[in-house]
Formats: structure tokens, C-alpha cells, sequence
């Protein structure tokens, strides 16, 4: 009888074993397909998050390359619009230097001196060159002219003189602001080409 229990534990004994073993297999191979089911989730999430940063970094260097383009465009459009500025206005400063009333009279003595019309020229000048200019007209005439030389002013003019028949309407412009737009319309293509071939 004992030997018969005996075995018996020993049966049960060797069958919970291999159970346990089994059971404990069982864990092992579970825990293992886990294990690298997680692994491949890690990989592959850290695959995604490096393309998902490589095509961020991409995107980044692209918009900053373009900002960088843009900024550049900008500075070289606003250099030429400040040059063809300062440009504009040494040009009209220089004209208005030279439109002394010494040269006015000069001018002036010569279209009246050439005009052929019975009707006499009316100069419209600066208020602070009229008197000038009247007394340098004066001293270079004396007699030699038919008629005075009629002047008016018109503070719009800074420098320079409108000439025109007396009662009419129609006038030429000779004043700085004129002459350095009629100027200009030639001059500012040819630097606006040279401003273009440097930037």
C-alpha cells in the first residue's frame, strides 16, 4: 500500500511538475512574443519620430532659406528705392543751386531780347529772387529794351522761373522742380539699370 502511494505522489508529483513547467513555458513564450511585439512598436515609433523630425528640420531649412531669400529681395528693393530717393533728391538740390538769379537773368534777357511777339513775356518767379532779379535786369538793360520785363510771384516756385505771354494762360516751366523731372524721366532709367545690374 505504501509503495502504491508512494507512487502515486510520485505520479502527482512528476505531473504538477511538468504542468509548472509547462505553465511556466507557456509565460515565457508569452512574455517573449510581448517582448518583441513591444520592441517592433519601439522601433517603429522611433523610425516615425526621426522622419517625423527629419521632414520638420526639412520643412524649417526651407522656410528659413526662403525667409532669408525674401529679406534679401526686401533689402535690395528698399537700398534702390532709398538711392533712387537720396538720388532724386541731390538731383532737384543741385538744379535749384544752379538756378541763381544771376543765370535767371541770363535767361531772362535772352527770350526777351528773341521774342518776336507784340505781346510782352510775364515771368512768374520766387518771391525772395524778384527783387534780385528785377535790379540785375535793370542794371544789364538800362534802355536796350522796348518794354520792362514784367515779373510776378507765386510762392509755389522755389527756384526758377514760368514764362508767358501777358493775359494768357499758356506758360512754360522753367522752374527747379520742372526741369529736374523733365531731366529725370531720362536720368532714372539709366540708373535704375545700373541699380538692377548690381543687385
Amino acid at each position: 500500500m505504501d509503495v502504491k502511494l508512494d507512487g502515486l505522489i510520485e505520479k502527482i508529483k512528476q505531473e504538477g511538475i511538468a504542468e509548472a513547467q509547462r505553465k511556466a513555458d507557456e509565460i515565457l513564450e508569452k512574455a517573449h512574443v510581448e517582448e518583441q511585439q513591444i520592441l517592433a512598436k519601439a522601433r517603429e515609433t522611433a523610425a516615425q519620430t526621426e522622419a517625423e523630425g527629419r521632414q520638420n528640420a526639412a520643412k524649417m531649412r526651407t522656410n528659413a532659406e526662403a525667409a532669408i531669400r525674401q529679406a534679401a529681395r526686401d533689402t535690395i528693393l528698399v537700398t534702390k528705392e532709398t538711392l533712387q530717393r537720396l538720388f532724386d533728391r541731390v538731383f532737384k538740390a543741385k538744379i535749384a543751386q544752379e538756378l541763381t538769379p544771376e543765370f535767371l537773368k541770363e535767361l531772362i534777357l535772352t527770350m526777351v531780347k528773341s521774342s518776336s511777339a507784340e505781346t510782352p513775356l510775364e515771368f512768374t518767379v520766387a518771391e525772395k529772387d524778384v527783387n534780385e532779379l528785377k535790379n540785375l535786369i535793370l542794371k544789364a538793360t538800362r534802355d536796350s529794351l522796348k518794354e520792362p520785363v514784367t515779373f510776378r510771384v507765386e510762392r509755389g516756385i522755389a527756384r526758377g522761373f514760368r514764362v508767358s505771354r501777358k493775359g494768357e494762360e499758356v506758360y512754360y516751366d522753367f522752374t527747379d522742380q520742372s526741369i529736374a523731372e523733365v531731366l529725370q524721366e531720362f536720368l532714372n532709367p539709366a540708373l535704375r539699370s545700373l541699380l538692377d545690374q548690381n543687385g
